[in-house]
């Protein structure tokens, strides 16, 4: 899952991402905005791991899980390139059942993220998380 058209703009518009400033593990909540709309959404409890992607310099790789009955569940990896024009560590999601673009912001030890319909831009998932120190 790349970031097909993120990760381009970053490095024409000459962005790097300064890997030591965002690797760790990351430990948080993905909660769905609308249940009624999502009926399959479930809210979780997260960890993302996040490190240099080795394909791509100029992006992060982030391995994401999910805790269930107290063990770690993993969901996927993800390809987060730079978008140079919200700063926000993103990805565009396409699957046979969703379309979405991730979202995720960086301060010191927290990340916010979203999960945003495509199209139509609806909020599917807000996430809150905090690097756990080693």
């Amino acid at each position: 899952m790349l970031a097909a058209l993120l990760i381009p703009a970053a490095i024409a518009a000459g962005l790097r991402i300064d890997p030591p400033d965002l690797r760790g593990t990351w430990r948080g909540t993905s909660v769905c905005v609308d249940h009624a709309t999502d009926t399959a959404c479930r809210d979780e409890q997260v960890t993302y791991r996040l490190r240099p992607s080795a394909a791509h310099p100029e992006s992060i790789a982030m391995a994401a899980g999910k805790i269930i009955d107290g063990k770690e569940e993993p969901m996927g990896d993800l390809e987060l390139g730079l978008d140079p024009k919200t700063g926000e560590l993103a990805m565009v999601l396409t699957s046979p059942r969703f379309h979405g673009r991730w979202a995720f912001r960086v301060q010191g030890d927290t990340m916010t993220g979203t999960l945003v319909e495509l199209p139509s831009g609806r909020l599917v998932r807000r996430v809150a998380a905090k690097r756990t120190k080693p």
